[in-house]
């Protein structure tokens, strides 16, 4: 498949490989896995609702956190608290107490 880059409108989502991209999850399992902006998550879980940060569901043994997009386009949704609360999941996987 041909990889699609740019902002969310123009980017084709019904293009998506979202049984692909599980697959990979569950074939890699990363410790955390991180959307970069609301979409794509609202994508993948196939909901038009969810909330930045760390989500209750992970996907098997992956926390999934959602952060707010770093596009210039979503300056609006910029909040720094959040990138620092995927950091202190990211530290809590890498040195569990």
């Amino acid at each position: 498949m041909r990889q699609q880059s740019g902002s969310d409108d123009t980017i084709d989502f019904r293009r998506a490989e979202i049984a692909r991209l599980n697959r990979e999850i569950l074939r890699y399992q990363p410790r955390v896995l991180c959307f970069n902006g609301k979409r794509a998550a609202q994508e993948y879980f196939r909901t038009k609702s969810v909330e930045y940060g760390v989500q209750k569901a992970p996907i098997d043994n992956t926390k999934v956190f959602i952060a707010p997009s770093t596009s210039g386009a979503a300056n609006g949704a910029w909040d720094l608290s959040i990138w620092r609360a995927l950091a202190r999941q990211v530290k809590r996987v890498q040195h569990p107490a």
